[in-house]
């Protein structure tokens, strides 16, 4: 009996050594199993993640590109209008018309450039927010849009004095490239105001009397 219990004994530990084999021989394998799927679903979480993130990117990027840019008419218009003397041209010795002499306009759609008389000035020199706008009295041919130098305008017979005058860009509305403002050709703004500026003009001129010599008209006949 005791011979036979020790023999079912090793036995028994035999049968115990091949089981704990055959389970130490599973575990790797179902761990690799196991370890196989999570590698598979991370790849494929990582390239999904990397899929999104890239097009998140890329159009996040296009986004602030497409809302940072200027669109085209919202740069704002300019002038500058220094203090001169009058331009003059003469018929017969008499003035004919008075210019003025812009320096620089700036008109992103195009345009005119407008004078105006200045009311409520004080002082000879007054700037642009220390007048108001009286009516016009000259405005320039239509300017396309961009920037330009020198832009004459030619005033009407009431400026006969040296005077604080108000020049004011003005839109082509109505695209007919013709000044009809008030029914058209809103002046350019810049927070909810007109563009303006200010210059002082001074007006002096000395009437030509033009003086002619005697002159002799075909049909004259000359006697003995």
């Amino acid at each position: 009996m005791t011979r036979k219990t020790i023999v079912l004994a090793v036995v028994a530990l035999l049968l115990a050594g091949t089981s704990a084999a055959l389970a130490a021989g599973t575990g790797p394998t179902e761990t690799s199993a196991t370890d196989g799927v999570p590698m598979a679903q991370e790849t494929t979480t990582a390239g999904g993640n990397q899929t999104t993130q890239t097009t998140t990117a890329e159009t996040t990027a296009e986004g602030t590109a497409q809302t940072t840019q200027t669109p085209t008419g919202q740069a704002t218009a300019s002038v500058i209008f220094l203090n001169q003397s009058a331009g003059f041209s003469f018929t017969d010795g008499a003035p004919n018309t008075t210019t003025v002499t812009l320096e620089r306009v700036v008109v992103p759609e195009g345009g005119f450039l407008v004078i105006h008389e200045a009311r409520n000035v004080s002082g000879d020199y007054a700037s642009a927010e220390n007048v108001s706008v009286g009516p016009v009295v000259g405005n320039s041919t239509y300017l396309e849009p961009g920037v330009h130098s020198n832009v004459v305008v030619e005033l009407d017979g009431s400026i006969n004095d040296s005077q604080t005058l108000v020049a004011m860009p003005h839109l082509d509305t109505n695209d007919n490239q013709r000044y009809d403002f008030p029914e058209a050709d809103d002046p350019y703004v810049m927070d909810g105001s007109p563009v303006v500026e200010t210059a002082y003009v001074i007006v002096e001129y000395d009437v030509i009397d033009a003086t002619f010599g005697e002159q002799t008209t075909a049909n004259e006949t000359t006697t003995a």
